[in-house]
């Protein structure tokens, strides 16, 4: 046995039905006013929003969008400079050498040694 004086079920449910039938009407009425916007956006012959646009390429300096891949290039432009011979100035006659040799040739030679001077009285 149950109370029945405590809880009316029926009107539970159907309080508990037209909620739903409620929530269907306003899911179908929101689409349907979506549809509406959408098909009134088409047919009118707007241009484009200004934030739509893609932006310009902002000044320098900008952000690096591969930033290993630079710092590898790097890299490797600074290893051709460091085992490679070439000129820096011809018209001066001043060209680079490899580093490896440039060690071999300080080893071998010495480091310069500046003329001594007499000691200030």
């Amino acid at each position: 046995m149950h109370e029945q004086k405590d809880l009316n079920v029926r009107a539970v449910a159907i309080f508990g039905g037209g909620l739903l039938v409620v929530a269907v009407l306003v899911h179908l009425g929101i689409a349907a006013l979506f549809f509406a916007f959408r098909r009134s956006r088409e047919q009118a012959d707007l241009p484009p929003h200004p934030l739509a646009v893609s932006p310009a390429v902002p000044p320098a300096p900008r952000l690096e969008v591969a930033p290993p891949a630079a710092l590898e290039a790097l890299r490797r432009q600074e290893d051709e400079l460091l085992k490679t011979y070439g000129w820096v100035d011809r018209a001066r006659g001043r060209a680079r050498i490899p580093i490896t040799r440039a060690m071999e040739l300080l080893e071998s030679r010495g480091l310069p040694v500046r003329p001594s001077q007499p000691p200030a009285d």
